[in-house]
């Protein structure tokens, strides 16, 4: 069984338990990071790549202002986590940019054994080149079997959604799709050429489509 974890909301409480035997981390560090300097992000990157046991990794840093170059510093130098099976990132409302979708793509390529990611990228300004980066690295999470993209607010587009379809084509073992895609501007195409991806996914028991202008 899992070690279980209350919900932790500051980088000086993280840093106060032990990195090393974690198995479930909840940490909630919306709104909390937006006014602070770089050595909290160096903090919060050199804890969780401590992690060495966690299979269960909930991170919240919405609202944060990040752009690019707050993705790079985070995200870029962490392991693969070879234990984690589920994640939930959190990263509305905040600037992913063309740099910050390259190195979260390079990090999921990293988590081999991952079979739940629940990714929220709301009102974050994503375009389809970005999303295209994004998806192609999940797709090629070989193990990944339930997949949540909440991607309200961005205004992706047919060409938006085209670009998550053909990337998640791939995800032949995938079971579950539930994506949130309200007040993207998508159109009949971009629905019609979504669903005629997925079925390359054979093995889907759930999909749950979320649209509104």
């Amino acid at each position: 069984m899992y070690q279980q974890n209350h919900i932790i909301s500051s980088v000086d409480e993280l840093l106060k338990s032990n990195a090393k035997t974690l198995t479930h981390l909840s940490l909630d560090l919306s709104l909390k990071l937006n006014q602070s300097n770089n050595q909290d992000l160096i903090q919060l990157q050199s804890y969780l790549a401590d992690c060495t046991e966690i299979h269960i990794l909930d991170l919240n840093l919405s609202y944060n202002q990040f752009k690019g170059d707050e993705i790079k510093l985070l995200f870029e130098d962490l392991p693969g986590f070879q234990n984690m099976d589920t994640l939930h990132l959190h990263l509305n409302s905040n600037h992913i940019s063309h740099q910050g979708a390259f190195i979260l793509a390079n990090f999921f390529k990293k988590c081999l054994k991952l079979k739940n990611l629940d990714l929220h990228l709301n009102e974050v300004e994503v375009t389809p080149q970005e999303l295209q980066e994004l998806t192609e690295g999940i797709s090629q999470i070989n193990s990944i079997q339930i997949l949540e993209l909440n991607l309200e607010q961005n205004k992706i587009g047919d060409k938006g959604l085209q670009a998550i379809g053909a990337a998640l084509s791939n995800c032949y073992n995938l079971k579950s799709l539930i994506t949130y895609l309200e007040k993207n501007q998508i159109g009949d195409s971009g629905i019609s050429d979504f669903f005629t991806s997925l079925s390359n996914c054979s093995l889907i028991q759930t999909l749950n489509i979320y649209l509104s202008q």
